[in-house]
């Protein structure tokens, strides 16, 4: 492949098929262009799914978590170390790249004499087998709640490899809501002021392709849930692109500029920068017109 007609540096075919992978992708994520439809297999009683599987998310059993057997502790202005029950043994990795323990320590309350006067409690530090808090007085009295954070998947039907965005579900028949998508920290408020929340979903959350419904359905059902996906076959001489036909002058142009610096042509990049910026929003607009016009009539210049 040259690059322009000026040029006399070529690009190997599959240093090109490479790039265009990751091209494709781009172009999927500014165009939004790959809907598709995930059948989900919602089982009485859980909550969570697996959008890039489709299976079942079970959260597995934590330790008892309490402090030596309470769920209450008292807790000073210095820092002030509990030793667990039983050790957790779950650990995740933070965006910085360093392990935390997999648990939430939640505060329910935390008071010195008068329970309508809430205290500060920060929370020092956390390992698996201690948590060091810390109180804005002396002595405060803490009630708290532990909850285990990840699990273990096992198979269920559907798939949708390559998951980006829900754009809606379409419930069943039988269902009395529309479910509506929160926030993951609504989701935590609404669960833990839930009161025997079983039945019809009406809410749910995303975070790291994990979809969790509010309140955990009562009863086993299909759950058609459109997405947005992200390309995942590899292009090659034989594998077309996903994105569709519309889009690729803007895989090209894409290209372009990914390789135009690598050769010293920062014009062209720019110059094809530009073309990109301006063949996005037409081929959005062809996306659209081929997605809503039904029956057009072809426009006829009568003399």
């Amino acid at each position: 492949m040259l690059l322009n007609e000026q040029s006399n540096q070529n690009i190997q075919d599959d240093s090109i098929y490479y790039l265009l992978n990751d091209v494709q992708r781009r172009v999927a994520m500014d165009t939004m262009c790959l809907d598709k439809e995930l059948s989900l297999s919602i089982v009485s009683g859980t909550a969570t799914y697996d959008l890039t599987t489709g299976s079942v998310v079970t959260t597995s059993a934590s330790p008892n978590g309490l402090i030596g057997g309470k769920a209450e502790i008292l807790v000073n202005s210095t820092d002030t170390a509990f030793t667990w029950d039983v050790p957790f043994t779950k650990e995740l990795t933070d965006y910085a790249g360093a392990t935390e323990p997999a648990y939430r320590f939640i505060v329910m309350g935390a008071y010195v004499t008068d329970t309508g006067i809430q205290e500060t409690i920060e929370i020092v530090s956390r390992t698996l087998t201690t948590i060091t808090l810390k109180s804005a007085a002396d002595a405060t009295r803490v009630s708290f709640a532990v909850y285990e954070v990840g699990g273990t998947t096992s198979a269920s039907s559907g798939t949708a490899t390559g998951f980006y965005r829900v754009n809606f579900i379409e419930m069943p028949s039988t269902s009395t809501y529309q479910c509506e998508e929160i926030s993951f920290k609504t989701l935590d408020d609404y669960k833990r002021r839930a009161v025997g929340t079983a039945q019809t979903p009406y809410n749910y959350a995303v975070e790291d392709n994990i979809i969790e419904f509010y309140p955990t359905p009562d009863a086993s059902a299909t759950f058609i849930i459109h997405i947005t996906k992200l390309p995942s076959a590899d292009m090659s001489s034989s594998i077309a692109p996903e994105t569709p036909q519309e889009y690729d002058s803007l895989l090209v142009y894409s290209a372009v500029i990914e390789l135009a610096p690598a050769l010293g042509k920062f014009d062209i990049g720019r110059y094809y920068q530009n073309l990109y910026t301006i063949e996005l929003v037409k081929a959005t607009q062809r996306s659209v017109r081929k997605s809503t016009v039904v029956n057009e009539i072809p426009y006829k210049d009568f003399v």
